[in-house]
């Protein structure tokens, strides 16, 4: 079900594409945008595996979600979508168990298949279904631009620094409000 979502960002990301853009010769072209087969040479994957990927029919690995990245030079927010968009089969969602502590909780966002848990460990498993609205998002952040809506973030911890922010939540020493854990850029 979610690589449908994941699909559809990938061909809207293609056909934004202009082949110069990506390092193609300009040429007489009949299309304007990256063609299927040009994206699967410049990702190193085979011509009749893009379409399957944009249908929502395969279920890319990590490494499929980087090599079109880099094929599409992408920069980071849509990388970011991209990667919080590629399905997960249920042995990735399993596997996620044994990076909670003990005691932990796993929210999944993947409506489709049960969240796992680890009874032995304490670690819960929870469903959360989260509608995606790109208008709506995008009307949050045009508030907060022009102040009219404004967030307030107690704290920022880099991601470097998230296992002393997880220290301190089992301590009971997390600031009230919000706690952003911020992304160095590449």
């Amino acid at each position: 079900m979610g690589g449908h979502e994941f699909g559809a960002a990938v061909r809207q990301l293609r056909e934004g594409t202009a082949p110069v853009a990506v390092g193609l010769p300009v040429g007489r072209r009949r299309v304007r945008r990256l063609r299927r087969e040009e994206l699967g040479e410049l990702a190193g994957m085979s011509a009749n595996y893009v379409p399957r990927l944009e249908q929502g029919r395969s279920h890319p690995s990590a490494g499929v979600v980087n090599a079109i990245a880099r094929a599409l030079r992408i920069g980071r927010a849509e990388y970011e979508r991209l990667c919080a968009l590629a399905p997960v089969t249920p042995e990735q969602l399993a596997a996620l168990v044994t990076l909670i502590r003990d005691g932990g909780t796993l929210v999944n966002t993947t409506v489709w298949m049960p969240a796992p848990a680890d009874e032995e460990r304490g670690v819960h498993g929870i469903d959360l279904f989260v509608r995606s609205d790109a208008d709506q998002l995008a009307d949050l952040a045009a508030r907060v631009n022009t102040g009219e809506l404004r967030v307030e973030v107690a704290r920022r911890v880099p991601l470097a620094d998230l296992p002393a922010l997880h220290a301190d939540a089992a301590g009971g020493a997390l600031p009230s409000g919000k706690v952003v854990v911020t992304v160095a850029d590449a």
